[in-house]
């Protein structure tokens, strides 16, 4: 896979970092947009231990980037049809959006009036979309550094744009939270080995690792039960490794955080490294079962972050 980024057209976008800003704008949006974001969180595997931790003023915001996040991915993943030209669609409105245009997407009404209420930058918006874009070739990443560029238009936007309506404009900062969000997409990419093979026809490990650990695409049909699997199980150990790194050196950010916005982050990394121990623990073997913190681990998971934050003293 070529890692490019799709060319904006003419006229389109005059700058892509454009921040939109309107301190008077409807918020809550309309019913019917609310309605929809509300409606995505049924998907939703984490939501709702987040939920306890934002601070009932964003709370709605964050619904809205949940949904936003979702609904993108599911336009990818799941759409009929033509899912290249639906995504060139949303991006279209999105950006139409921006400008000030009525967007027909409920979703994109939201999302606009909260970041028009926070003023959000669009550039993590759009970058969602054209991760997704790129997921509609045939997907494949030739070294860490081609595979760690997609992660920062599929990942890193999130975490970033999750600071930012909490009002964190700090460069350094985001850096961290990159770390924690790259991370985290690639202990999802080692769940979803299997599927993302077989149903998707997308491999998210580099054929460099592949090449070094003497792993052939045909290997990832069989899995534990084909004869390379000592070599695809060595490579996942790797692999896992390298997501820990990203995650306990994205761990820094909570230092510079307070309140319930530390305890998010420290919540879902915690749950990106519990997620590690349970790959681990079946020894990568993701073709019979997806590994997958339970609700009892997210309710544990809950309690240690409020144990944790009392601890340090908010």
């Amino acid at each position: 896979m070529i890692m490019t980024h799709p060319r904006h057209r003419a006229g389109q976008l005059h700058d892509a970092a454009m921040t939109r800003h309107d301190a008077g704008a409807e918020w809550p949006p309309d019913g019917v947009a609310t309605a929809a974001c509300r409606r995505v969180l049924g998907h939703g595997e984490n939501f709702p231990v987040l939920s306890f931790l934002v601070p009932r003023r964003l709370a709605s915001h964050v619904v809205v980037l949940y949904a936003y996040c979702r609904s993108v991915d599911d336009l990818g993943d799941e759409a009929e049809g033509d899912r290249s030209a639906a995504l060139e669609r949303r991006r279209n409105e999105l950006v139409g959006a921006w400008s000030g245009l009525p967007a027909t997407d409920p979703i994109l009404r939201a999302t606009a009036a909260s970041a028009s209420v926070l003023a959000l930058p669009l550039r993590p918006y759009l970058d969602l979309i054209d991760a997704n874009r790129l997921d509609q070739a045939r997907v494949r990443f030739s070294d860490f550094d081609a595979l760690q560029a997609y992660c920062r238009k599929s990942a890193d936007p999130v975490g970033r744009l999750y600071l930012a309506l909490h009002g964190i404009r700090d460069e350094a900062l985001d850096r961290l939270s990159d770390r924690i969000c790259t991370g985290l997409q690639l202990v999802n990419f080692l769940q979803d080995v299997a599927e993302d093979w077989s149903k998707r026809d997308r491999i998210y490990l580099t054929a460099e690792a592949m090449n070094r650990f003497g792993v052939r695409e045909g290997d990832l049909d069989e899995g534990p039960s084909g004869p390379r699997w000592p070599q695809l199980r060595a490579l996942l150990d790797f692999e896992r490794a390298r997501a820990r790194g990203f995650l306990e050196e994205g761990l820094a950010l909570t230092d510079s955080l307070r309140g319930r916005l530390a305890a998010s982050v420290w919540t879902f990394t915690q749950a990106g490294l519990l997620t590690l121990d349970l790959l681990e623990a079946v020894d990568g073997d993701v073709w019979r079962n997806r590994p997958a913190p339970s609700s009892i681990d997210k309710a544990r998971l809950l309690t240690r972050a409020i144990w944790w934050l009392a601890r340090r003293g908010g």
